[in-house]
């Protein structure tokens, strides 16, 4: 009897802890859902054609962080080379720089951009028919200060028609979603 008793009550606190556990994974899922992809915007404003958009993007793991307020704002240019993986060959200081996704990590490309004295980046990404915002994972260091977002290709393509046509007078906001919760 009593080892039946003790049999039972293994069988209980088995079931316990996976009750537990799995409330655990749960939680944390949906905690991940929320946080790795808060959204931020890219707010483009072309003085010339008077174009205005307003791109949803993702955030970067590492830099400054787009919250509570933060934002930068300067006339955008595109890297030379376009995927930012080496020494930026052109003029970025103090300016907002578009970049395209592949060939090195996410901060490797920001980093570039803030050794060459830009404001931020906005990396576009590389693959066809992609339509999801993306969280850009760090790589460990903590080195990178400028704010970088992440946007779709689709909306990268927006933004570079709005940027050729006008050049000089493009200038990109990144900040905190707008039209979040909460």
């Amino acid at each position: 009897k009593q080892w039946y008793q003790r049999r039972v009550r293994g069988v209980e606190g088995v079931i316990f802890m996976k009750e537990i556990t799995d409330h655990v994974a749960r939680s944390a899922a949906n905690q991940r859902s929320e946080e790795d992809i808060p959204l931020k915007e890219l707010y483009v404003d072309s003085l010339l054609t008077f174009t205005r958009l307003t791109l949803q993007a993702g955030k970067a793991m590492f830099g400054p962080d787009l919250a509570k307020g933060y934002t930068v704002s300067g006339l955008a240019i595109q890297a030379d080379p376009p995927e930012g993986c080496t020494p930026l060959r052109n003029l970025v200081t103090d300016k907002i720089v578009i970049l395209f996704r592949g060939a090195c990590m996410f901060a490797e490309k920001v980093r570039m951009v803030q050794e060459a004295g830009g404001a931020g980046a906005v990396i576009v990404d590389n693959t066809e028919g992609s339509s999801a915002v993306i969280a850009m994972s760090g790589d460990g260091k903590n080195n990178v200060i400028i704010p970088s977002v992440f946007i779709t290709k689709e909306d990268g393509e927006k933004l570079l028609t709005v940027f050729k046509r006008d050049r000089f007078m493009t200038i990109l906001e990144l900040r905190e979603s707008r039209l979040q919760s909460g």
